[in-house]
């Protein structure tokens, strides 16, 4: 069959039939549906333990539909969700997981943050920093530490 009963999920039996039902949602929808399917998963967790053992795939599902966020509040809560993403893959030494976390915890940011999210704001660049350098990025790492002195 296409689909898979594997323990209390489904799963595609092949990626080119995940891929091929992936095609079929139009381009436009796609953003809103990974966002959609990232609050269901944040919203199905019961503790903290459970966002923490999901966080990768809850930040992924989000970040995919980032440009659904239409609430200050939502687009904040991203961010600090990046950030403890960042932070957790930073604690397993995947320093480029975390960098890809923190960029994009950056890119959701907007210019206002810098001010009413001040300590929000230098925590992910200072962290961004470090990671671009624990990667071997020295000139994304220095430019990085610009911004955040400008």
């Amino acid at each position: 069959g296409l689909i898979q009963k594997n323990g209390p999920n489904y799963d595609f039996a092949h990626d080119q039939i995940e891929s091929a039902a992936y095609s079929l949602i139009p381009e436009e929808q796609r953003s809103s549906w990974h966002f959609e399917i990232g609050k269901k998963i944040l919203n199905s967790c019961d503790s903290k333990e459970d966002i923490e053992r999901l966080i990768f795939l809850i930040a992924d599902q989000l970040n995919r539909g980032k440009l659904s966020i239409t609430d200050d509040a939502e687009r904040i809560s991203l961010v600090e969700l990046n950030y403890r993403a960042a932070k957790k893959a930073i604690s397993s030494s995947m320093f480029s997981n975390a960098s890809h976390y923190l960029k994009e915890g950056i890119s959701i940011l907007e210019e206002k943050h810098c001010e009413t999210h001040h300590e929000l704001w230098i925590s992910l660049h200072v962290s961004y920093a470090e990671t671009e350098y624990c990667n071997g990025n020295f000139e994304s790492a220095i430019d990085t530490i610009s911004s955040i002195i400008k």
